[in-house]
């Protein structure tokens, strides 16, 4: 417990009230509710825009991490200030969310979900694993948020 309340703090959640006894063993057992988080590749998405479809793309990296470059007409939100920048979110769903490995994506839609926002996608692997595709990237900091 104590590592994953430092592993979220580093991202900006640094407001942990508790942890789940057992796992998610223990909440399937109770018979409580469990939903998934789609997932979809570097490669499964820019294919995806590139077919016209509407994904917005919310970038929740440092702003270090994000002026190094990131995906064209993605949206800048660190992931620790989400909750408060709701209003900022694009109105297109579904929103996918890029970070750098894919664990803070996760950990952000988590809050969005908790906040009531609907059609999140993570981007499987993050901006690593889009570098790695060779997909294109931009670093115009005039699209920061």
């Amino acid at each position: 417990v104590p590592a994953a309340v430092r592993a979220l703090g580093r991202v900006g959640l640094d407001d942990v009230r508790g942890h789940l006894d057992g796992g998610i063993a223990a909440w399937r057992a109770a018979g409580r509710p469990l939903a998934q988080l789609a997932q979809l590749t570097p490669q499964q998405l820019h294919a995806r825009r590139q077919g016209g479809e509407a994904l917005a793309v919310v970038d929740v990296r440092s702003d270090a991490e994000w002026d190094e470059g990131h995906i064209a007409g993605a949206v800048h939100i660190l992931g620790g200030e989400l909750a408060g920048r709701l209003d900022e979110l694009p109105a297109a769903r579904p929103l996918v969310l890029a970070c750098g490995s894919g664990y803070r994506s996760t950990v952000a839609a988590s809050v969005l979900a908790r906040n009531g926002v609907d059609g999140l996608i993570n981007m499987t692997g993050g901006m690593q694993a889009w570098n790695q595709a060779g997909l294109p990237t931009e670093r115009e900091a005039a699209l920061a948020a």
